[in-house]
């Protein structure tokens, strides 16, 4: 781990080295300090001159060193910690002769791969000219980078450090530093969020914090302390930044903070980005721009998920009833119990295991949660089979027959929900989501469906079911695989033997999906020939209804057949009535009931159609009473033989 300055004028020496010091020494790693110096690109005129050469109010590198040595060795004089020095690992001085600051520096980031970046801001003053919008280094660089602007305040022994949250993206890698300044710099440092409101503002701001310290994986210490200001109460914001010799912001920079703060005379600002540049046009193989995993939040991820996909009595007890109820569910046909049951079954949990063990390369991990997923489909498929053997009779439901019909889009339903869930899982504000995956995802049901149709003989749609149940198996594993490495899970260090299961595991559950593809593609296409049952027309508002039942009640040789509303978008009627009549009707009545119709519903201009059928029902003729039960009629002929 190293700290890289850059500096290019004398006037920015003393803030950024300072801080570059403080940073080095907390974090016992070495220091270096790139003096730049202006020379024209090869090939244009005056490069045969680079040592004389200079940019306006700019210092040469002579001139920049001998300040830097100096200001270094000031900073180090006046720590609190006298052996601290002694930590830095290494501190040297470069020149950095080139025509362009940003190439010439970001050659060297990417040559030494430093932790972190610090140089001088440009404009505190002016918020067009804030590092996150103007500077191309500030923006590029691929290590955390602190941009230092000048205060008033002379150095002091014991740094006084105030890091202002904003909600931004940089936060935690922001506190993180911080706390280490304070840990092992003898730093006091505030960490502060500004709210706006009364009381309820402070006790919302105390658990942004207390949030904000657990993504930064940082722990109580006697030189941190966390406050909450109020952006009303500017007289205790501009005391406390008057208060402190730093002020950290994340970028991009608020206005409202920094307009107070224009207005204070003393602390150094500083803005801080953490390691992904603020583009997206990074090289393929560099992830550092996806979203991580704090390590309190990796923590937990791997404490529940190996405590929820453990084969015990609590895994056992739910999934079976889980595996109960939705076969209840599934034979009274109660879309909502069924749903109960998804919620209720913890068979999920130890295939998004498997897919962090896979991230992992952790095949122990993956073994065990493999058999818990194994032991709860056999659980589920008993039960199921064991309620179907004891409800004979009944017929099989829609919400069975439902499950027996996969199609690709389940697969895709699948690896999207596998996704969402290990996401959810990962990010402790996004638990409440994972029961909507659940819901999403349906594990239980499809197995429960196997099971029942198995016991009615209805062997093809215990095939669907089974083959959907696959489907989600494979599809979720690969989805939360695949998030968890999004996310920066990666082994450290791998064995031979663990890269080799992945890649075996990986292989497998791959081929399975292409192999799976090939009957949900099928199936897709059939359904899709044979369309969405759907009704031909919807119901009327009941004021038309009675209004009509009304008008057509008074012919008793008149009967209303149907009423509604076209569900078709190329009919072209608004409404149409079907009416029924033993003899022809005129064409009148036909307009009265439009205009029934029109005036119920508000619309002179629907198109009202009004069909009539004529002899529409069976006359029954009352039984012969001269006729016995089992006697041939009289005009029968009698069969010969």
């Amino acid at each position: 781990m190293s700290v890289v300055a850059v500096v290019t004028k004398l006037a920015e020496v003393e803030r950024v080295v300072r801080f570059s010091l403080q940073l080095a020494l907390a974090y016992d790693s070495s220091l270096t300090v790139l003096c730049w110096d202006y020379s024209p690109a090869i090939g244009s005129p005056g490069a045969e001159n680079v040592a004389s050469v200079q940019t306006t109010g700019s210092a040469t590198t002579d001139e920049l060193e001998a300040r830097v040595r100096q200001v270094a060795g000031i900073a180090a004089d006046n720590t609190v910690d006298q052996g601290a020095a002694s930590r830095l690992q290494n501190f040297d001085v470069k020149p950095l002769v080139h025509s362009d600051l940003t190439t010439a520096t970001l050659e060297n980031i990417r040559q030494h791969e430093p932790e972190f970046l610090v140089m001088a801001g440009e404009d505190l003053a002016d918020p067009r000219k804030w590092m996150h919008r103007t500077n191309p280094l500030f923006r590029q660089s691929p290590c955390t980078t602190v941009a230092v602007y000048p205060g008033a305040h002379e150095p002091r022994a014991e740094s006084r450090l105030l890091v202002l949250a904003n909600d931004s993206s940089h936060d935690a890698a922001m506190t993180a530093m911080a706390v280490r300044l304070a840990t092992h710099g003898e730093t006091r440092t505030t960490i502060a969020r500004i709210e706006e409101g009364g009381e309820e503002a402070i006790e919302v701001g105390r658990r942004e914090l207390r949030q904000l310290m657990r993504a930064a994986n940082a722990k109580r210490h006697d030189h941190v302390r966390r406050r909450v200001l109020l952006l009303d109460d500017r007289e205790s914001l501009t005391r406390e930044f008057q208060d402190n010799d730093f002020v950290l912001v994340a970028a991009p920079a608020p206005e409202g903070p920094f307009q107070v703060l224009q207005g204070v005379v003393g602390p150094s600002v500083a803005i801080v980005k953490r390691a992904p540049p603020l583009r997206w046009g990074r090289r393929p193989h560099d992830v550092r721009w996806r979203p991580r995993l704090s390590p309190a939040d990796y923590a937990d991820l791997v404490h529940t998920l190996r405590h929820g996909s453990k084969l015990n009595a609590d895994f056992l007890v739910m999934l079976g009833l889980a595996a109960a109820i939705a076969s209840w569910g599934l034979l009274q046909d109660s879309a909502a119990v069924v749903i109960g049951s998804m919620l209720l079954a913890p068979l999920m949990t130890p295939m998004i295991a498997i897919g962090l063990a896979l991230a992992q390369g952790n095949p122990t991990f993956g073994r065990k949660s493999m058999a818990s997923v194994l032991v709860g489909f056999v659980v589920a498929l008993c039960i199921s089979l064991l309620i179907g053997l004891l409800t004979p009779g009944l017929e099989i439901t829609l919400q069975v027959l439902a499950r027996g019909a996969p199609n690709l889009i389940d697969l895709c339903i699948a690896l999207g929900s596998g996704a969402a869930a290990a996401y959810a899982l990962a990010r402790p504000s996004l638990v409440g989501a994972v029961a909507g995956v659940a819901i999403a995802t349906a594990l239980v049901p499809p197995l429960c469906s196997m099971g029942i149709s198995i016991t009615y003989h209805d062997f093809a749609n215990a095939q669907g079911a089974g083959l959907m149940f696959i489907t989600n198996l494979v599809a979720i594993i690969l989805g939360a695989a695949a998030t968890f490495r999004t996310l920066g899970v990666v082994p450290l260090k791998t064995t031979h033997g663990q890269r080799r299961w992945v890649i075996r595991v990986v292989g497998v559950l791959a081929v399975s999906v292409i192999i799976l593809a090939f009957p949900l593609q099928s199936a897709l296409r059939h359904s899709l020939e044979l369309g969405k049952p759907q009704p031909r027309t919807f119901p009327l508002a009941k004021g038309v209804e009675d209004a009509l039942a009304a008008y057509i009640a008074r012919n008793p040789q008149i009967e209303l057949i149907a009423s509604g509303r076209p569900s078709s978008p190329d009919d072209p009627a608004d409404v149409i009535i079907v009416l029924a009549s033993p003899e022809p009707m005129p064409a009148k009545y036909g307009d009265s009931v439009a205009a029934i119709v029109r005036q119920y519903m508000g619309d002179e201009s629907l198109i009202v159609k009004v069909h009539c059928l004529l002899e529409a029902w069976e006359v029954e003729t009352p039984p012969d009473p001269a006729s016995a039960p089992g006697e041939t009629p009289p005009d029968a002929s009698p069969a010969s033989d």
